[in-house]
């Protein structure tokens, strides 16, 4: 697994900043709603908060840009490593950006950590290419760039909340990051609270506390 801080490289400006509301508990991080079937392939275009559920997908620029929700065995896509389904970011050579996002429920102050499996498509016409990146950011963080592996690899990514919600973005943006044809594809995102130290402790004293109450 990967761990990557939060204040990391900044890599472009996100063009998601459309106001998201009715933050709630973070869900869909496996992709597996809706359900697409066998072989499924479907975009989701700009400030699209239908195709994928939980999340909105945002484009902008020139070309075929998307955010799509496949399932297996859809052509050259990597396998999920949660379930049957995982999403690709397709940027077209024209430049452009595609990103998803998912505002959520958090406590100012506390710290979280976000999972996330991240690999790209297999490209059987370039097999050679060295694939692509995705940013990755969590409202009041730059954008930090993250290589997408050949194979799908976990990833961490740590952040401490600034309010009582907090939004998560995936983007792709052409040029960044970028070699050849193998879109990113990203699976398995979770969100984590991290205990606090002294929560910790206490709750460790406390287990202890008990078993010498049985014990005696």
């Amino acid at each position: 697994m990967k761990t990557i801080k939060s204040f990391g490289i900044f890599a472009a400006t996100l063009v998601a900043t459309a106001s998201l509301t009715n933050a709630a508990a973070f869900v869909n991080g496996d992709f597996e709603l809706p359900n697409l079937g066998t072989n499924g392939f479907t975009p989701a275009g700009n400030n699209d908060s239908t195709t994928i559920t939980g999340w909105t997908a945002f484009t902008s620029g020139a070309g075929a840009n998307a955010v799509y929700l496949a399932s297996v065995p859809a052509p050259f896509i990597p396998t999920p490593t949660t379930g049957a389904q995982i999403v690709v970011f397709n940027t077209d050579d024209l430049g452009g950006t595609c990103s998803l996002v998912q505002t959520f429920d958090t406590i100012a102050g506390q710290s979280y950590t976000v999972g996330f499996d991240l690999g790209r498509e297999i490209d059987i016409n370039d097999p050679s290419s060295t694939g692509q990146a995705i940013t990755v950011a969590v409202t009041g963080t730059a954008p930090t760039l993250v290589a997408a592996p050949d194979i799908m690899t976990a990833f961490t990514y740590s952040f401490v909340a600034t309010g009582t919600s907090s939004t998560l973005t995936f983007s792709r943006v052409a040029g960044i990051g970028e070699d050849g044809n193998r879109s990113p594809a990203l699976d398995s995102v979770t969100v984590t609270a991290v205990p606090e130290p002294t929560a910790a402790l206490l709750g460790s004293f406390g287990a202890l506390a008990l078993l010498r109450r049985r014990r005696s």
